[in-house]
């Protein structure tokens, strides 16, 4: 059976030092009905370049199409040489590859280049008393000279943008400090190295119960937000003087999370509400306490304490467990 996938189309197929390049997936359907495709592309290595998540895109071809564009992305190319990639592509079982060879060629300069960037989807996963994830990107940097360049006094400028990640209802989105790897190395002449920038976030399960704060989160299940950031740093060529160099790095992320022990923290939410009210209300008056006029049941507070402590450890249980 011929599979209905033609080759892909791939521009531009040379590039200065490194760049973007554009796929198109194409395909024709000479069946009688609509078809499943399914498909990714791999490099050199066999790694999956895309989709970002490593799977495989499933996409219907209608009966009849005829020059029928699949998807289209981009990828950025960096790395002085031939880099090859493959989409791999089957449908009722049997599979079809096509390549594609990307040419970088070295170009001449005395100047650090930034050639790409990408950034890793942001997958939030209870631990440690709250819902917890990573920004991740990593930053490409090409060495244009004929000599070895120097890097360090690497540093993330403070007004960063998280989209709409920020928009976390009563501000309970929190975010750690930026980590920067590697702090300082050299490039090659004409090579091209890596830094990855990380910054820890959290939603606290707490406010006011954690169903609350989790919904935030729910409702951004599979859409995308934009980060933003810029970076600088300090080069120098050879045993030359320094340079000050900053770019900003722009991208849009899937959020995703945990979505089972979301749905288990609804559910010891309400339990845990019920509980503390009954405690509450049910205790005779004699148990009651009153400061400043207002009555309070120690006993239900301290349920409470102990209760959210429960749940959170009860929380991290369920996570480990479902993430095995």
């Amino acid at each position: 059976m011929l599979l209905p996938i033609r080759k892909k189309q791939v521009f531009p197929r040379e590039l200065d030092g490194g760049g973007r390049v554009w796929f198109t997936v194409k395909g024709w359907n000479y069946a009688h009905d609509a078809l499943n495709v399914q498909f990714h592309v791999v490099n050199e290595s066999g790694k999956v370049v895309y989709p970002k998540d490593g799977d495989w895109i499933s996409k219907y071809l209608p009966e009849g199409a005829s020059n029928y564009t699949l998807d289209a992305f981009s990828w950025d190319v960096y790395g002085v040489g031939n880099h090859t990639y493959t989409l791999v592509a089957r449908i009722s079982g049997e599979e079809e590859n096509d390549s594609a060879t990307i040419t970088i060629k070295p170009v001449n300069g005395t100047e650090l280049k930034q050639m790409g960037f990408e950034c890793d989807d942001i997958h939030f996963d209870f631990k440690d008393r709250a819902y917890r994830a990573s920004l991740s990107c990593q930053v490409y940097l090409y060495n244009p000279s004929s000599s070895k360049m120097s890097v360090k006094d690497i540093a993330v400028e403070g007004n960063y943008s998280l989209g709409q990640l920020r928009d976390v209802t009563f501000g309970t989105l929190g975010v750690g400090k930026w980590s920067i790897a590697p702090e300082r190395f050299g490039i090659d002449s004409q090579e091209t190295k890596n830094i990855t920038f990380s910054l820890p976030l959290e939603i606290s399960s707490y406010v006011p119960i954690s169903g609350s704060d989790a919904t935030e989160v729910v409702g951004k299940d599979g859409s995308y937000t934009e980060v933003t950031f810029t970076y600088t740093l300090g080069y120098r060529i050879g045993d030359g003087k320094w340079y000050h160099y900053s770019d900003t790095v722009r991208d849009y992320v899937k959020i995703t999370m945990d979505a089972k022990t979301i749905a288990a923290d609804y559910i010891l939410s309400g339990a845990m509400a019920y509980i503390s009210a009954w405690t509450l209300l049910k205790v005779p008056s004699e148990f009651k306490v009153k400061v400043k006029g207002v009555e309070f049941n120690p006993a239900g507070v301290f349920l409470g304490i102990v209760l959210y402590y429960g749940k959170d450890k009860a929380l991290e249980t369920l996570a480990n467990w479902w993430g095995d």
